[in-house]
């Protein structure tokens, strides 16, 4: 056996398999998933009551006006506000079956008691808002106040700048008074795609809000920073030895995933924001996986595997080619969304359970490194 070979062994024999990478990745996830708040959602017909001063989560359904009407209007207008339908949030507008060109209105109605407008006047403490991943601008209103704005909204509601990152918005504390309170957003979307993409929207105390956003901001990097290294580390494994191409692919597939945990929490818009780019690298990687998935689990257990692997090939090649077309053409973005991300999902959905099976006859096999991807796909 030549010399690189005998290394290679030895590299094997001293770290077994993906057992320990796996090990740590899975518990840091079990550890984020477990880490945020777990308030129980109390929105219900559009409205919640804010008994004490603590968070509470903003998901659930929300009045939803499907037109760029004036602040007033959605305010105080007793026409508009009968007409107004019922949106849960978050999600986005196509996936609601609505193309919206434009902007569009958000509306929660918050009771506050006297207890908790106490606790804030007398520690001097407004409220905050944070909102999750939107697509593309979002201004926020207190009562009609407009307390901040992400990206910038035409008087028209056009869009001129897109600012989708998540974000926090203060409401200070001269504003907190006893009894009905309405928030307002307006959103712009970006050719028809709009909407709130991920979950994580929470009201509260400033402190505790605040500490909420830097919290999710760190573990999602930190997260995705080591998918990405691991990914990294495999990949110069493969580079180094050229003799285990199972490296290779993990070292892709989790680089992938380190991408759109980092593009999903528009966590590269806070060192460069540009939506159409982190739009393509979310939509990228979430293609791509899918192949390196399952090329990772044929050349790791090395047995026979059935799977249409051309046609898998296919179609990532297919919509990842067409999702590039969002570059140069902004109706693009709207039917990649629509239509190419869900497929990919069913696709995704597939490959679990197809890499389940597999894994479950790896065990029955010998293969003890199977037992680490089962806990994985269980996660």
């Amino acid at each position: 056996m030549d010399r690189e070979g005998t290394e290679y062994k030895k590299y094997v024999a001293g770290n077994p398999g993906f057992r320990p990478q796996l090990l740590w990745i899975l518990g840091l996830a079990f550890l984020l998933l477990g880490c945020g708040p777990v308030e129980q959602n109390r929105i219900q017909n559009a409205r919640m009551t804010m008994d004490q001063a603590r968070v509470y989560p903003l998901s659930g359904h929300w009045l939803f006006f499907p037109s760029d009407l004036p602040a007033e209007a959605v305010l105080d207008s007793a026409p508009a506000i009968r007409k107004a339908l019922t949106l849960r949030m978050p999600l986005s507008w196509h996936q609601a079956g609505l193309r919206i060109e434009g902007s569009a209105w958000y509306r929660l109605d918050v009771t506050i008691s006297g207890e908790a407008a106490d606790y804030f006047r007398k520690h001097r403490e407004g409220l905050a808002i944070l909102l999750p991943h939107t697509d593309a601008a979002a201004e926020v209103y207190w009562n009609g106040q407009l307390i901040g704005q992400n990206g910038i909204i035409g008087s028209e509601g056009r869009l001129i700048k897109t600012g989708h990152r998540k974000s926090v918005y203060d409401v200070p504390a001269t504003f907190v008074e006893p009894g009905k309170n309405i928030i307002t957003i307006r959103i712009a979307g970006y050719h028809g795609v709009g909407g709130f993409i991920t979950a994580g929207s929470f009201l509260g105390p400033q402190s505790e809000v605040h500490a909420i956003f830097e919290r999710d901001v760190i573990w999602h990097s930190v997260l995705a920073l080591i998918f990405i290294i691991v990914g990294g580390q495999h990949i110069g494994l493969y580079l180094l030895y050229r003799r285990a191409r199972s490296y290779l692919f993990f070292g892709l597939f989790s680089g992938s995933f380190g991408l759109i945990v980092l593009s999903l929490h528009t966590l590269i818009a806070f060192w460069y924001e540009n939506y159409v780019l982190e739009h393509q690298i979310l939509f990228q990687a979430l293609i791509w996986i899918a192949v390196f998935h399952f090329l990772f689990l044929k050349n790791f257990y090395r047995f026979p595997i059935r799977f249409p692997v051309i046609p898998l090939f296919v179609l990532c090649t297919t919509l990842s080619l067409f999702s590039f077309t969002a570059l140069f053409w902004p109706e693009g973005m709207y039917y990649t969304e629509k239509y190419a991300v869900p497929v990919m999902l069913i696709s995704h959905t597939m490959g679990l359970l197809w890499g389940t099976t597999v894994s479950l006859r790896a065990l029955k096999k010998g293969v003890q490194e199977a037992r680490i991807i089962v806990i994985g796909y269980v996660v």
